[in-house]
């Protein structure tokens, strides 16, 4: 995904199966070659891999 001052606004979406639960970070690298990043604990109750 590339980001100019004209769309400096991204969205991300993806699906991942966790089989416990855990932290999930996401980072991004910007243009200026500082680094963003977001995370959130996840609890699953029923594991998604089996």
């Amino acid at each position: 995904m590339m980001l100019t001052t004209k769309n400096a606004e991204a969205k991300f979406a993806s699906r991942v199966k966790l089989s416990e639960s855990q932290d999930v970070v996401a980072v991004v690298g910007l243009s200026d070659g500082t680094f963003m990043k977001a995370g959130k604990s996840v609890k699953v109750t029923i594991g998604g891999c089996g």
